[in-house]
């Protein structure tokens, strides 16, 4: 094996782990456009794009927190 093969098989381990880790990529949360509530794609470097609005801070369905791009809480959401 080359060091090339040993580096990829590393980056999969650690992408397989953030993807076990993730609240999203589990089911345990869902994350939706502040503009239209469309759920969004998120990448495990806290991106967050809306297919419409492209780059967003969303909001997490389950407790109405607003997610910003460093992926912490920000204020609740205000109805």
């Amino acid at each position: 094996m080359d060091h090339g093969d040993a580096l990829m098989q590393a980056y999969n381990r650690a992408a397989a782990r953030q993807a076990s880790e993730c609240e999203i990529c589990s089911g345990k949360a869902v994350y939706t456009c502040p503009k239209c509530g469309a759920v969004v794609d998120h990448t495990h470097e806290n991106d967050y794009t809306c297919d419409i609005h492209g780059f967003v801070s969303p909001i997490r369905d389950y407790d109405g927190a607003r997610i910003c791009g460093d992926g912490q809480c920000g204020s609740p959401r205000a109805l």
